[in-house]
């Protein structure tokens, strides 16, 4: 597919037939930001949406495909083996996003499984360390969701529960530093202090970085 040349098709088959770019967005469950994005041809819909689009465009799916409306009846086999190869190529894009952010989702759920356990066995002597580690994991997770499996989730919410989560994971993490000057165990302090800054600017360098994809990535999209 040619998303330039699919772009100006959608444009003009819905100012044929009317429609602003919010009503096409609100049909497809889209922003109208994705669909400016199509009709500029920064983008294509997803592969899931070509057949309802086609229908609200009143197209074939090869004519949306193809970016033209056509009058033949048939296609050349090479038209139909470029269209079968694109829509393939669009696919599978889409699957290798979905597959790997379910598998990062997947074991960022089992390591917090795993925390959970170590919590429940051992009580109170890990609960900061464990607090901290879930809910950073929590900060993490929220934008790799987004980019992957819920891109129409709006980035300024999911920015905002991500450094929340990293808000609190290093507030947990900072009442153990506390923990420990109550208890006037100071050695623990500074045997760890170094390691903990480290942690912490790796944390929060990560944290933004995710942030920051899943917001070029939602700009990209919409």
């Amino acid at each position: 597919m040619d998303a330039k040349k699919t772009g100006q098709f959608i444009a003009s088959q819905r100012k044929k037939l009317g429609l602003t770019q919010c009503e096409l967005a609100d049909q497809l469950h889209v922003t109208d930001k994705a669909v400016s994005r199509w009709e500029r041809g920064v983008g294509l819909p997803d592969i899931q949406l070509l057949e309802p689009l086609a229908r609200m465009l009143e197209v074939s799916l090869i004519e949306l495909v193809q970016g033209e409306v056509t009058q033949q009846e048939t296609i050349s086999i090479h038209q139909a083996e470029q269209i079968v190869s694109d829509t393939i190529k669009l696919s599978r894009k889409q699957k290798i996003s979905k597959t790997l952010g379910a598998v990062v989702l997947s074991t960022i759920v089992f390591v917090c499984l795993f925390l959970l356990y170590l919590w429940i066995k051992e009580g109170a002597i890990v609960a900061y360390s464990v607090g901290s580690l879930l809910t950073g994991l929590i900060a993490w997770a929220v934008p790799v969701w987004k980019m992957t499996l819920a891109r129409a989730a709006k980035p300024v919410a999911v920015c905002a529960a991500s450094f929340t989560a990293a808000l609190i994971s290093l507030t947990v993490q900072f009442f153990q530093v506390a923990q420990d000057v109550t208890d006037g165990d100071f050695a623990a302090i500074e045997d760890t202090a170094g390691a903990l800054c480290a942690v912490v600017v790796l944390f929060v360098g990560i944290t933004v970085l995710l942030n920051v994809a899943a917001m070029v990535t939602s700009r990209r999209k919409n």
